[in-house]
């Protein structure tokens, strides 16, 4: 048997939304076939509780992201 030097671990933060909930029954697969696929030691998936989108790293992240983009305006060629 080949041994690992050090245990794979990947943790994932998501939102609670629909696409992404890892209560989600296709989620939870999806998950179980990216540990089985990466050959993970550990796989954790959490989500943000509801209305704690303050706290989101990434929902800030792309807030200002939205806000500098709506700002642009495209020039129409002709």
């Amino acid at each position: 048997m080949l041994w690992k030097k050090k245990p794979s671990i990947l943790a994932l933060t998501t939102d609670n939304g629909m696409d992404f909930n890892p209560g989600s029954y296709l989620v939870f697969t999806a998950l179980g076939r990216l540990w089985r696929d990466l050959n993970l030691d550990q796989l954790f998936a959490s989500s943000y509780a509801p209305y704690t989108s303050k706290y989101n790293t990434i929902e800030l992240a792309w807030g200002k992201l939205s806000q500098e983009l709506a700002q642009i305006t495209l020039a129409a060629e002709a």
